[in-house]
């Protein structure tokens, strides 16, 4: 593989100072892993209410689970489930009951909170004659929303006009750069970056990026992508896999057409060649492949084989949340089961409709599925709130087009803006940003969060804006 460095065709760009780096994890983790509400990990708070609570994960009486109240399906009021992301932290052990005593009490100290907070900023607004600027907090659902949004199927109108304190601000381009070759989105679900440069590939080769410069490090490409690049993921190495489009889909039948390698991110040289093996994803613990009849959780740095898993259907694997999932499309509905690590057995499932083709994925602290391109859903958007156990909590649907940045929903506006977007109440909070550049065909899916910055494919350029992605999440 030959590596060669060419200077930028053109760059615009002030000190780069709206394109900066952020923390990044060390090579060992392969990846930022998501933290909830309270500081505990995303999958690990995930996991232990599933275990706390059986009853929200399978049938199993609710005097086991010790939750009370269910709606019609069985499913505990969603304000519990918050309850826990809220009070589980700080509270270690605790049942459900005591989870929604807690919540009672929290809610009547946020309203005498809030009374107390409107009465302090009015009385600063008219001391001081301050324009109504200041950032909304994400909106809390009452019981009654949570609960309706609980079943099986909702649609959700868009969002009225923002509040008194929300605030518009130009979210102007800080850097162009001039791409020599054909790139593709990132795995919205992943880093396309190790802190260091930003990692793009495409169909003939990859480019290495310092962002805060705004400039090429390197141009790559050789044998690895001889074949058409699929799917690329970044940890302390760079993972490319190929293989035969099979309607979007790679289940056992696929796998052996695959080649997957493992290339060194500073010079270029492929460290490892993987026949008859296909890349499936990057997680916390290192690199996912699939190949014979089993599933693979390979080192991220070495390759060497970490754990395997028994593959035993038909459908394509994903990780996502930290789990491993069976997940298999045909013309009528998408069946996902989430799967043992060990034996490989589905220990949970779920049956949703057919436009669900992103995830799962961690997004505001939560386990979803989106319908739309690869995290990307322009116009109508659906998304499904996965349980613990790999059940349903609801699927909703929005007249809004979203994008998953940084683990976050953002939605896109016809308006030429994008502002976050919260899934659970339906609406958009916190600054509203009007963008200089819009994406082609006024599409989100060319939109994808890198070094914490809004980043837009547009033709030949790669165009990064000076608004902040991933700066509302609790990071670890």
């Amino acid at each position: 593989m030959v590596w060669v460095v060419i200077p930028t065709r053109r760059v615009l760009s002030d000190d780069g100072g709206g394109v900066s780096e952020r923390d990044k994890p060390s090579s060992e983790t392969g990846g930022r892993q998501p933290r909830g509400l309270g500081g505990d990990s995303g999958s690990e708070d995930w996991r232990r209410y599933g275990s706390a609570n059986p009853g929200t994960a399978g049938p199993r009486a609710r005097a086991e689970s010790g939750l009370g109240e269910t709606d019609e399906a069985g499913h505990p009021p969603d304000d519990q489930y918050h309850a826990y992301r809220l009070e589980g932290s700080r509270s270690g052990s605790r049942t459900a009951a005591e989870l929604a005593l807690a919540g009672r009490h929290r809610r009547t100290s946020n309203l005498i909170g809030v009374g107390a907070a409107v009465a302090v900023i009015a009385a600063a607004a008219l001391a001081f004659n301050i324009q109504a600027s200041t950032i909304s907090p994400p909106p809390v659902a009452s019981r009654a929303a949570l609960r309706s949004l609980s079943s099986s199927s909702s649609t959700i109108p868009s969002a009225t006009s923002p509040g008194p304190f929300k605030s518009t601000l130009i979210g102007q381009v800080s850097v162009t750069i001039r791409l020599p070759l054909s790139v593709t989105i990132p795995d919205r679900g992943l880093d396309p970056d190790n802190g260091i440069a930003m990692y793009l590939t495409g169909p003939t080769g990859g480019v290495a990026i310092d962002p805060g410069a705004g400039r090429l490090l390197r141009v790559f490409g050789g044998p690895a992508f001889a074949h058409g690049m699929r799917r690329a993921v970044v940890a302390s190495t760079l993972w490319v896999s190929a293989w035969q489009d099979q309607g979007g889909q790679c289940g056992p039948s696929c796998w052996v057409q695959a080649v997957t390698y493992q290339i060194d991110l500073e010079t270029g040289r492929i460290l490892q060649t993987y026949r008859g093996t296909y890349l499936v994803s990057a997680g916390s613990d290192g690199i996912w492949v699939a190949t014979g009849s089993l599933v693979l959780l390979l080192d991220s740095s070495t390759g060497a084989t970490l754990a395997t898993t028994p593959w035993l259907g038909t459908g394509e694997p994903r990780i996502g949340c930290e789990y491993l999932w069976s997940y298999r499309r045909d013309a009528k509905q998408v069946d996902l089961a989430l799967l043992d690590r060990s034996s490989g057995d589905a220990i949970g499932s779920t049956t949703l409709s057919r436009d669900f083709t992103f995830g799962p994925v961690w997004a505001d602290g939560q386990c979803w599925l989106m319908s739309g391109s690869g995290g990307a859903s322009a116009g109508t958007t659906k998304v499904a709130w996965l349980m613990p156990g790999g059940g349903l909590y609801a699927e909703r649907t929005f007249e809004q087009s979203l994008v998953v940045l940084d683990r976050e929903f953002w939605v896109y506006n016809s308006d030429g803006s994008v502002e976050r977007f919260e899934p659970s109440a339906g609406v958009p909070y916190g600054v509203k940003y009007k963008l200089d550049v819009r994406p082609q065909g006024g599409d989100p899916k060319w939109f994808f969060a890198a070094t914490g910055t809004l980043w837009m494919l547009s033709g030949d350029d790669l165009v990064g804006f000076d608004i902040r992605t991933g700066t509302s999440a609790v990071r670890g």
